[in-house]
């Protein structure tokens, strides 16, 4: 998965081709230090010991999915962004249009 237009220069790869690759696929890892305050530290110990998994791997998993978020939300912005230069754009008495029909009131 690769972003389109101007994000395309930081060549980012889809979270889970990463995860599977350095997680659970054998290959060599790289450590980075993380630094968290007192109450978040606190939360992740009692994650720790209710899940009975290691701080990295829920450390990891937290950051894959909060990865998967990002990227997603990146490229729905650039798809909406290049929409909106093609000419794909919606009034705004359109969205208030579709939003009634939905059985909501609509000023």
């Amino acid at each position: 998965m690769r972003f389109v237009g101007t994000v395309d220069r930081f060549c980012i790869k889809k979270y889970s081709d990463v995860f599977s690759e350095n997680v659970y696929g054998g290959r060599m890892q790289k450590n980075t230090i993380v630094r968290f305050d007192q109450d978040t530290l606190a939360l992740l110990d009692q994650l720790v010991h209710t899940l009975g998994r290691p701080r990295s791997r829920i450390i990891n998993d937290a950051v894959n999915r909060y990865l998967e978020q990002e990227v997603w939300f990146i490229e729905e912005v650039l798809k909406g962004l290049r929409a909106s230069e093609g000419g794909d754009l919606v009034t705004h008495e359109e969205v208030k249009s579709a939003v009634r029909s939905q059985g909501v009131a609509v000023d």
